[in-house]
C-alpha cells in the first residue's frame, strides 16, 4: 500500500495555477492510493461520514446541520486520526504514549478553527502525519469542512465543530456520540456552561483535586479541559436533552 505523506499532498498544490481547483484535483488524484472504512453519507443538514447508516447519523440533535460527524467501527482507526491533534491542542500531555493513546481513546471533539490552525500547523513543521491522520485531514479538505484562502487552511461557514465516535472497549457507540455532542454545548450554550462552572466554583480545593485525579489521562496543566470533561460527564449522568 502506497501512503502517500500529507505534507507532500499539500505542498504539491503550489504547482497548480488554481489553488481552489487544486484541492480538488488532489484529492481526486491521491485519494484512492489509501484503502479507507469510510464511507460517504453527506446531506445538507447531517455533514460528515459514516461506516454504515445508523439512526444516531441523522439524529436531529440542536447543533446537527452546523457539527461534522465521523462515526467510526473501530475505535483504533478513529484514535489513530486525532493523535498529532491532541498534542497540539494541549489535550494530552507528551508523557501520554501512542500506544495508550491509541488503545483507550473513543472519542473527540474540535471546533473547525482548532482543526485548521493545526492543519497549518502541520504545514509549518509541527509534526509529520501518519495514515489515518493523512486521511482524515483529506477528507476534511474534501468536504469543504476546512477550505484553502489565501495561502492557509481555514474553517469553512457551515460547520463549526467536528466530532467523532467509535465503540470503545466498555462504551457504546451511541454513549461516546452523545458525551461528544455535549462538548458542542459546552461551546455554544452559554447557560449549560455557566451551570457547570457554578458547580465547580462552589467546591472546595480538595473536591477539585479528587475530580482531577479522575482526569488523570488528561493534560493536568490544562484546567479549563478537565473542568469541562467533568461537566460533560456529569450532564451525561443526568441525561440531558440535547435536542
Amino acid at each position: 500500500m502506497r501512503i502517500i505523506s500529507f505534507i507532500l499532498l499539500i505542498f504539491s498544490l503550489w504547482s497548480f495555477s488554481s489553488k481552489a481547483d487544486s484541492l480538488s484535483e488532489l484529492w481526486e488524484r491521491y485519494s484512492s492510493l489509501s484503502e479507507s472504512n469510510l464511507q460517504a453519507k453527506i446531506q445538507e443538514d447531517c455533514p460528515g461520514h459514516i461506516v454504515s447508516y445508523s439512526d444516531s447519523f441523522t439524529y436531529n440533535w440542536k447543533y446537527r446541520s452546523s457539527t461534522y460527524e465521523l462515526h467510526y467501527t473501530e475505535q483504533q482507526t478513529l484514535s489513530k486520526s486525532i493523535y498529532s491533534l491532541a498534542l497540539y491542542s494541549k489535550d494530552i500531555s507528551k508523557d501520554i504514549s501512542k500506544e495508550k493513546f491509541y488503545s483507550g481513546v473513543a472519542g473527540f471533539h474540535y471546533t473547525a478553527e482548532q482543526i485548521a490552525d493545526w492543519v497549518n500547523s502541520v504545514l509549518n513543521g509541527f509534526s509529520q502525519v501518519n495514515y489515518d491522520e493523512n486521511r482524515f485531514i483529506n477528507t476534511l479538505i474534501k468536504d469543504n469542512v476546512i477550505i484553502f484562502n489565501d495561502g492557509k487552511f481555514i474553517p469553512s461557514l457551515k460547520i463549526k465543530h467536528v466530532l467523532g465516535a467509535a465503540p470503545g472497549k466498555k462504551s457504546t457507540l451511541a454513549a461516546n456520540l452523545l458525551h461528544e455532542r455535549l462538548h458542542v454545548f459546552w461551546d455554544n450554550d452559554a447557560n449549560f456552561k455557566q451551570h457547570y462552572l457554578s458547580r465547580w466554583n462552589k467546591m472546595t480545593s480538595k473536591e477539585q483535586e479528587d475530580i482531577k485525579k479522575e482526569f488523570k489521562n488528561y493534560n493536568q496543566d490544562n484546567i479549563n479541559q478537565i473542568i469541562e470533561e467533568w461537566a460533560i460527564n456529569e450532564a451525561q449522568k443526568g441525561n440531558f436533552n440535547i435536542e
